[in-house]
């Protein structure tokens, strides 16, 4: 498996700043593709068995507390399925998941950004 190191925020996001993804599962996400993201604080597993190309504009908060970004879409073309995930608190109860390579999960990047155009998103 490869593995994906993800960004450290300096500080955690303001409330309502961005898409933030929490839980006690381990990992998070899972999926059958070739890419794990573990928290780049305590090494737990966030995600595991994913696309590479699945998460876009998503924080991720750690049991540990460090909060961390996946790589952005804004200025980019993202295709397939997408979930949008608003501006927001997601608390994971179980694991979420993500089994297709032609999924995405999208978080708004910031508070009014909106889902990407229907231009730029195949459904």
């Amino acid at each position: 498996m490869a593995t994906v190191r993800l960004h450290v925020l300096d500080e955690p996001p303001a409330e309502g700043d961005r898409a933030v993804v929490k839980g006690d599962a381990t990992p998070l996400m899972f999926g059958d593709g070739p890419v794990d993201i573990p928290c780049p604080g305590c090494g737990r597993a966030l995600a595991q068995g994913i696309w590479a190309s699945t998460l876009w504009d998503i924080v991720f908060e750690c049991r540990c507390g460090t909060f961390c970004e996946t790589q952005s879409a804004i200025g980019g073309l993202v295709t397939g399925i997408c979930v949008y995930f608003e501006c927001g608190i997601y608390r994971l109860r179980c694991t979420l998941e993500v089994p297709n390579r032609h999924g995405r999960i999208i978080g708004e990047p910031f508070r009014g950004a909106g889902p990407p155009s229907h231009s730029q998103v195949v459904r």
